[in-house]
């Protein structure tokens, strides 16, 4: 498992159910994985209780690239009409 795609500083802020502390620095186990989240269990490092916890990944943020302009189109028609090709030039196999 890969926990640097898992917000594990969430658990900073998260509080032991049963002496009301911070969980950061508390041993975790994996118990479920899917794209977007972790449930873990946490050992408390005051108390020594176990307690569940949900994080959340770290999803790579996408970059959206403009779409396609008509000068977009226009310089790959350029390009397309200076030379003489054959189809099997243009896309690959």
């Amino acid at each position: 498992m890969d926990w640097s795609v898992i917000d594990v500083e969430r658990l900073q802020v998260m509080r032991c159910p049963s002496c009301q502390r911070g969980l950061g620095g508390g041993l975790m186990r994996q118990v479920e994985w899917s794209a977007r989240r972790c449930v873990v269990v946490v050992v408390c490092p005051n108390c020594r209780a176990e307690c569940m916890a949900i994080l959340e990944a770290r999803l790579p943020q996408l970059i959206a690239r403009p779409p396609i302009d008509v000068e977009d189109v226009r310089r790959a028609h350029d390009i397309l009409a200076k030379r003489d090709w054959k189809v099997s030039e243009l896309f690959a196999a």
